[in-house]
């Protein structure tokens, strides 16, 4: 694939995305319990669609140069082989685990009423389905593609760095930590905020951003999108499909 047709296929799904997270986004506000009326408005989303429309073109031109200067794969660039081992194998165990490390670390937490658990079982199948589009698209070329990227590029360049290591650790942690924190606005929405969901979103996502960067980091941008997938797959989808078989994780 060229260069262009690549970013010709981010932008597009990235667009799709937008659009397709809507149900998503209503259904999550509307749980916390905030207004879902705005949302949908028409000169908001007109706004919304503009405004991601720019953020997703400099992030896919921007984060396209920085990632291949770091020498971050490509498997459609490269025209990469055998994608069932260096894909398919390791973003199902990847998205696997880190579904299950954010289920046993929200069961853990304090309890509050939005928790993980709660905000999966309780969601429309259909709604995660297609919420699926905009995080694997959406946030991995902001977050991993361009924030990741142009961190680490900023770290390896600012203390001369000959290796990728340092550069891609801290990079890995800021973005993980960034991540975290952008999700907030999404929970709290309704009028029941608390320190406990905060830190419980900056945490979950937190570990969700640090698994998504190290796939990023040692397989390639594909790789890190679908783990993303899967992981919101088996949340957003499985087990709401599924939660009638579930036992809860704890009593809320």
């Amino acid at each position: 694939m060229t260069p262009k047709k690549y970013f010709f296929l981010l932008w597009t799904g990235s667009l799709v995305g937008f659009f397709a997270g809507l149900p998503f986004a209503r259904r999550v506000i509307e749980l916390s319990g905030g207004p879902v009326q705005d949302l949908m408005a028409p000169a908001k989303l007109l706004v919304l669609g503009i405004v991601n429309i720019i953020i997703h073109t400099i992030s896919i031109y921007f984060g396209l140069r920085f990632s291949q200067k770091l020498g971050i794969q490509f498997l459609l660039l490269n025209n990469a082989k055998n994608i069932v081992h260096v894909l398919v194998i390791p973003s199902i165990v990847a998205g696997t685990l880190c579904t299950i490390l954010m289920l046993i670390t929200d069961s853990l937490l304090p309890a509050d009423q939005l928790n993980l658990y709660y905000l999966a079982s309780n969601m429309n199948p259909l709604h995660g389905l297609l919420g699926l589009i905009p995080a694997s698209f959406n946030e991995e070329i902001t977050t991993r593609l361009f924030l990741l990227s142009g961190v680490a590029l900023l770290v390896k360049k600012t203390f001369k760095s000959s290796s990728n290591n340092l550069p891609m650790w801290v990079a890995i942690v800021v973005t993980a930590l960034i991540f975290g924190i952008e999700h907030i606005p999404q929970f709290i929405q309704g009028a029941s905020i608390s320190y406990i969901l905060i830190a419980r979103v900056i945490l979950l996502n937190g570990i969700s951003g640090t698994l998504f960067g190290l796939i990023f980091w040692r397989y390639s941008f594909e790789a890190a999108m679908l783990t993303h997938f899967i992981s919101d797959l088996i949340l957003y989808v499985l087990i709401p499909l599924t939660s009638h078989i579930f036992m809860p994780l704890k009593n809320r």
